[in-house]
């Protein structure tokens, strides 16, 4: 098993980008990334010209899109267009992400919940009530789509710890939702939103479509905005949490946060948590003094 760094989450000039897939595709294989979702707004990409982008670029593309209406959900591994935009513009958010869901599923993609803090927010409630979906954005890379918590609003880490409490197990991807490559566009607003952000690194044996998505789906994955994964996941009745940055003087903090709320905080780079008895749930997020993040899957103890 290897660790694979990628983005779920881009567009190009097809869509709203201010570049062509090319190019996009270029960035992200030139800065060592292993893979990469094309996901314009109701535009896939032709399953074929993603394999010739990835013989061309030297990275897996997975052909994508973002199904965009009253609520987005990005469906990975889907070439097809979405014909009918209007239907998805629904007085109400859930019908909106759940028409979207289903479309996707049929059309035997992945779908993904995205930026639940942009546009029309939606909480948990909503979340738990999508048929077919156990993913969503937990970073999203793009500044206004308000990741954290502030002014009294829940960040993506409050909804998340609601929608476990209420029994659902989701998983947390990331995505640049990247937008602007040119350097005239890096200045302010939602022009931020350009690459590098955030990955969702894959824990897979190989480095195919099928394997990628298999992993995302059944949260064999992490999301950082810094730092890399090393080791990752249960041992025994321990959380081992393990990560490195190629700049040794980061400090990184780990926090793991159960259904009470934060269990502990560890500092250093190589972590372990012994899990209470009785925990339903554990899940950790680590902070780096870059003031960047990572975020690791939930698991579920059966001891």
């Amino acid at each position: 098993m290897a660790w694979f760094k990628g983005n779920i989450h881009s567009h190009s000039a097809t869509s709203d980008g201010d570049i062509g897939i090319n190019g996009v595709v270029f960035w992200y294989a030139s800065r060592g990334y292993d893979w990469l979702a094309i996901t314009d707004h109701n535009i896939g990409l032709n399953a074929a010209r993603a394999e010739r982008l990835s013989e061309g670029f030297n990275i897996l593309v997975i052909p994508g899109i973002e199904v965009t209406g009253t609520g987005h959900v990005v469906g990975l591994g889907v070439s097809d267009n979405y014909e009918n935009p209007k239907n998805l513009r629904q007085p109400d958010v859930k019908d909106s992400l759940q028409t979207a869901v289903t479309w996707i599923r049929e059309k035997g993609g992945l779908p993904v919940l995205a930026h639940p803090n942009w546009g029309n927010v939606y909480d948990a409630s909503v979340m738990a009530q999508i048929e077919g979906c156990n993913l969503f954005e937990v970073h999203n890379g793009a500044p206004d789509c308000n990741t954290f918590a502030a002014g009294g609003e829940q960040g993506t880490d409050e909804k998340w710890n609601d929608l476990l409490n209420l029994g659902h197990k989701y998983y947390g991807l990331g995505g640049d939702d990247s937008h602007h490559f040119l350097p005239e566009k890096f200045n302010s607003g939602h022009s931020m939103a350009h690459g590098g952000n955030s990955a969702t690194h894959v824990n897979c044996e190989k480095l195919d479509v099928p394997s990628v998505l298999r992993a995302l789906e059944t949260g064999n994955c992490v999301v950082s905005s810094g730092g890399n994964p090393v080791k990752v996941g249960l041992d025994g009745n321990q959380y081992i949490v393990e990560v490195d940055d190629p700049y040794p003087g980061f400090k990184f903090t780990t926090e793991f946060v159960g259904p009470e709320g934060t269990l502990a905080k560890i500092h250093g780079r190589k972590t372990a948590f012994t899990i209470p008895p009785g925990t339903k749930w554990v899940r950790a997020r680590v902070f780096c003094s870059s003031g960047r993040y990572m975020w690791t899957q939930p698991v579920w103890p059966d001891f």
